[in-house]
């Protein structure tokens, strides 16, 4: 900040001490999360253990695939969390890298989930032949029971299969919308990022989706069927409804794990934010009105009358609420308070020197909850 004291100007500069900070504080909450990761992997080692299962070598082959391909993903989680935390953090390339792994990382839980589908695919035409055997004898009850089955697999056979493609869309979408974030010079990347965010949680909730389901199989849905057979008839058998309790713990581990990867890629797009802002002057107020780094056309003037509006405007993500000024029959421009090398109750002092107390800066949008 510095006041020209000959015209009684106010300038501000852009500050990259703030968001450096951030960039920071993200990095050593992640080290921080692969704490919580080892807790939530000793737990659930203990569960399965107290449990009296059987080693993961008896597992059935789909749960091993789960298993291992959540290990991996944990593993690049924490390894990319300890290279952020040492790493050169506004390095936009490299981050661009990093944002990549992560969410290849996080489509990498998808996989388990397509075997879990080809699963309800197979073991649906077993219980349907199963099924027709059924209505050739006397035991109606059992026959209902048994196709009752039939169409819990089919349906959700369908409704995964449909979710994975959507949810691969996303994710492609998320990576998509990263390139044109990085190609728009100075974006800030509100939405892109917000769609980032979900699409590296959608990977795992179908997983979980898909955990429940494999639990409700095996834990009601087949036993069910199992109380109406008879004595000298049984369900056919699947590997795989005996690793239920795996599943389960498999699905509460995902969450962790992905928390992980979610503060990673807080880290790395921080990062990047910090790799493209600004040097220089940013803000001027004075007696005329204002000078705005406008980013398309260098330093614009705005005189008092022309600015329809000073505001806030809140943002829940980094880097944080901006300031907002209306330029008539333009769209606003804004600059994010963290940028700034003053507070915004400096800039509202400066306004309303400059205008005799007939203009200030309105915060009261940033005391919205919502």
């Amino acid at each position: 900040m510095r006041f020209d004291p000959d015209d009684y100007a106010f300038t501000a500069h852009y500050d990259a001490t703030k968001l450096i900070g951030e960039v920071k504080t993200l990095a050593k909450q992640g080290l921080m999360r692969l704490i919580s990761v080892a807790v939530s992997v000793i737990v659930v080692v203990a569960i399965w253990s107290s449990a009296g299962r059987t080693p993961p070598t008896e597992w059935s082959a789909i749960t091993r695939v789960a298993g291992i391909t959540l290990a991996a993903v944990l593993v690049v989680a924490a390894v990319v969390a300890i290279i952020e935390k040492f790493a050169a953090s506004a390095n936009a390339g490299f981050q661009t890298v990093v944002l990549v792994v992560l969410f290849t990382t996080s489509g990498a839980l998808l996989y388990p989930v397509t075997r879990l589908i080809g699963f309800a695919n197979g073991y649906g035409a077993t219980i349907q032949a199963f099924s027709d055997g059924l209505k050739h004898g006397d035991d109606s009850e059992a026959a209902e029971a048994a196709a009752s089955l039939l169409s819990f697999l089919t349906t959700t056979h369908v409704l995964l299969l449909v979710l994975l493609v959507a949810i691969a869309v996303v994710v492609v979408a998320a990576l998509t919308l990263l390139v044109f974030w990085l190609l728009t010079p100075r974006s800030l990347g509100w939405r892109q990022r917000n769609v980032m965010q979900i699409a590296l949680w959608l990977p795992a909730g179908l997983l979980i989706v898909s955990s429940a389901w494999l639990v409700l199989l095996s834990r009601r849905q087949v036993p069910n069927v199992e109380k109406l057979l008879s004595e000298d008839v049984g369900i056919p058998e699947a590997p795989i409804l005996e690793d239920w309790l795996m599943w389960l713990l498999l699905a509460g581990l995902s969450v962790t794990v992905v928390t992980l990867l979610n503060g990673a890629v807080r880290v790395a797009t921080a990062s990047i934010l910090l790799s493209r802002m600004p040097e220089g002057p940013v803000l001027r107020v004075d007696p005329l009105g204002m000078v705005v780094d406008d980013d398309k056309n260098g330093p614009e003037r705005l005189v008092w009358p022309a600015i329809d509006l000073i505001s806030g405007r809140p943002r829940s993500a980094l880097p944080g609420p901006e300031l907002v000024i209306g330029r008539s029959g333009r769209s606003v421009w804004s600059v994010p308070f963290m940028y700034l090398d003053v507070m915004p109750g400096t800039i509202d002092s400066a306004v309303r020197a400059h205008t005799q107390d007939r203009r200030e800066l309105d915060l009261s949008p940033m005391d919205k909850p919502f």
